[in-house]
């Protein structure tokens, strides 16, 4: 390999293929049967998105005065929530900008302690013609 070539190790252990891989992780679930608790988990669950179906029928009869909210600004609660949690997912994609922004190494995946591995230069992935969020593992530039 060149300078700026890492070789990569195979992703599937020598004697297996991807199939085979595939083929023991999905036995897990194809061929073990849910037990008592997985089947009360789901009667829980149902139990939950009924009473959910029940209540936004309610809402879409009743109207928003069975939330306590009487006055000519009906929608204002549910308005103030959705503006709320919009805002909240906003926040954290800005402050991931900034820390990508800034270049801040603790931002980057999580690697083994003591790895020697470093995050791959910015603009690497272009270089390759991967897409931006792709990295490219022939030409990361460690």
């Amino acid at each position: 390999p060149g300078f700026w070539v890492r070789t990569i190790a195979p992703i599937v252990g020598p004697g297996h293929s991807l199939a085979s891989v595939t083929d023991q992780i999905g036995a897990i679930v194809l061929t073990q049967k849910p037990g008592r608790g997985w089947y009360f988990g789901l009667g829980i669950s149902f139990l939950l998105v009924m009473v959910l179906l029940w209540s936004v029928t309610v809402l879409l009869f009743e109207g928003t005065g069975i939330w306590g909210v009487n006055n000519p600004v009906g929608w204002g609660f549910a308005i103030i929530n959705f503006v709320w949690w919009i805002g909240i997912g906003h926040a954290g994609t800005l402050i991931s900008a900034i820390l990508l922004l800034l270049g801040q190494r603790w931002r980057a995946r999580a690697r083994p302690r003591g790895s020697d591995r470093r995050p791959p230069r910015r603009g690497s992935a272009q270089r390759c013609g991967a897409p931006a969020a792709l990295r490219c593992e022939q030409d990361s530039r460690l």
